[in-house]
């Protein structure tokens, strides 16, 4: 029997339920009338909220039936792992508590657990057990034992000067990574790894220079986290995009840098596999990406190539994964490509104006969405196989605002006789493409563009036409000045050394080249 999926869909006259594919409407959960604000569901897939302009539902996921109501207007929500508290944020307002964390299982209904008044959200976080509840405040993090939110159990010093925080998921020990901004007299950035409630003893670190933003990601298992650290501009000049760097930290104590092949250094996506030991990186100058999959040792497994992609999605069975192009590359392009056994590409096709990509729960389909408000035409969303074939689509009759799948915390053993059957019947044939594809391009950056060329991506030989002076050096000045940078990139090293920081082993490497460089450098201005 073919796995039921359920989606509920979000549009401007309602928000309802749809079970397939194909889809047609979930009869066990009544239709609500009204715009929804939001929909969440909770991270263990029992539950699900939906946030209309007075009041605030939430149902069971199995039975579709309401498990309590909140008669307030809140302008987002989320639930906590297990769905027994709803967080709240209202509109902010000088005499009300307008963050709010609601007990839904209370005897007489939901109930207010704690409540402040704050200018902007919290960042808050459970632990997987729901047994801790974490807040940031100014340069510390308070933990309180649940449902004894108002009562310090314990808060981090004030004097690690904590700016971002992120609790490890699971029902492990509770590790919290927390990120420490570079501070005016030269320190640089940190992020450092604690077990809960030590906070004197740093099991994992990573020192490096200041980010505008980041992005923390743990893995399912909740033993190991990504780090991306990003800047909004590069100044070596090698990426429109800026700076950004991908940093892996564990609680057995390991930490490094991810080390990625690809010309220039911007990391587009980095997404956990769901077995916890494997992740996706995609990096690399705009519109040729690299995408390559590594193990829990930071270590290529096997390298995807080089093509317009800056999207990691995976199937809730881990052996599946989307590649896709979207926002600001425009070609709608995906890929599926299988990473446990076969390791290898085995299908593609292109989506026009695709805004959200989720897989269902049984990984053998896919859903991509065009919403609002980002589309304000030509809403809809279309269900795909893994093979590339769409099996169903649905048009909105106004305003689409998105899906959200259930997906459960075992999802269903994924069927391997349809992916053979695929492989077989492809053979040694390329892989067909649904869609045509469009004419190869390449990226212009804004400065550089002329009249009439507008968009982010041109033909190839008016973008040769744009290259800037610095391209038409020859190849003596062009060796040296990729020698004088590696320079300065061994002259910033000596200076981390200077101040104390540990160096690793390849970074100790290039400072030993530094000679050979000036040499090189001599010989090649005799040229």
């Amino acid at each position: 029997m073919a796995e039921i999926n359920t989606l509920i869909v979000r549009e401007s006259f309602g928000t309802y339920g749809l079970q397939g594919p194909p889809f047609k409407p979930w009869d066990n959960f009544k239709k609500d009338e009204e715009e929804a604000k939001f929909a969440v569901i909770s991270p263990a897939g029992n539950r699900f909220a939906v946030g209309n302009s007075s009041t605030v539902t939430i149902f069971d996921t199995q039975t579709g039936g309401q498990v309590a109501v909140i008669r307030h207007r809140m302008i987002k929500a989320e639930l906590s792992p297990n769905g027994k508290y709803l967080i709240g944020w209202e509109n902010p307002s000088q005499n009300t508590d307008n963050f709010k964390i609601w007990s839904i299982d209370g005897e007489s209904g939901p109930s207010v657990a704690y409540a402040l008044k704050l200018s902007k959200p919290p960042e808050v976080h459970f632990s997987g057990d729901e047994a801790l509840f974490a807040r940031l405040a100014t340069n510390a993090v308070i933990f309180a034992d649940v449902p004894e939110f108002p009562k310090t159990a314990k808060k981090t010093p004030e004097s690690l000067n904590i700016s971002r925080f992120s609790v490890s998921p699971g029902t492990g020990p509770v590790h919290v990574l927390c990120y420490v901004p570079a501070t005016k007299s030269g320190m640089p950035s940190n992020a450092r790894l604690f077990r809960y409630p030590d906070f004197e003893t740093t099991i994992a670190s990573r020192s490096f220079f200041q980010a505008d933003r980041i992005d923390m990601k743990w893995n399912p298992r909740g033993n190991a986290v990504l780090l991306t650290a990003s800047q909004d501009i590069d100044k070596t000049g090698k990426s429109y995009y800026g700076k950004s760097m991908l940093y892996y930290l564990d609680t057995k104590g390991e930490a490094a840098t991810v080390q990625t092949d690809s010309d220039a250094p911007i990391i587009h996506a980095a997404e956990w596999c769901p077995n916890s030991n494997d992740f996706c990186v995609i990096t690399g100058k705009m519109p040729n990406t690299r995408a390559a999959m590594f193990n829990n040792k930071c270590e290529v497994i096997f390298d995807m190539g080089i093509s317009a992609r800056n999207a990691v999605h995976f199937n809730a069975q881990g052996n599946l994964v989307v590649l896709g192009a979207f926002g600001n590359l425009g070609s709608g392009n995906i890929e599926v490509w299988e990473v446990r056994k076969l390791k290898k590409k085995i299908s593609q096709t292109q989506v026009a104006a695709v805004t959200q990509l989720l897989w269902l729960n049984d990984g053998v389909h896919f859903v991509t969405a065009t919403t609002a408000p980002r589309m304000q035409v030509d809403n809809n969303f279309k269900v795909w196989d893994f093979g590339c074939q769409m099996v169903h689509e649905w048009n909105a009759k106004k305003l689409f605002f998105g899906f959200q799948p259930f997906c459960s915390p075992t999802p269903p053993k994924f069927p391997d006789g349809k992916l053979e059957g695929l492989v077989q019947k492809l053979g040694s044939k390329p892989i067909p493409r649904r869609e045509e594809t469009q004419k190869a391009t390449a990226y212009v950056p804004v400065h550089l563009r002329k009249k009439g060329g507008a968009g982010a991506l041109v033909p190839k030989a008016q973008a040769n036409q744009s290259k800037p002076e610095s391209a038409q050096l020859s190849e003596t000045e062009k060796k040296i000045k990729a020698a004088r940078k590696k320079l300065d990139q061994i002259q910033k090293l000596k200076d981390q050394q200077k101040e104390g920081k540990v160096l690793e082993k390849n970074q100790l490497d290039k400072i030993a080249t530094e000679a050979s460089l000036i040499k090189e450098i001599q010989s090649l201005e005799l040229e």
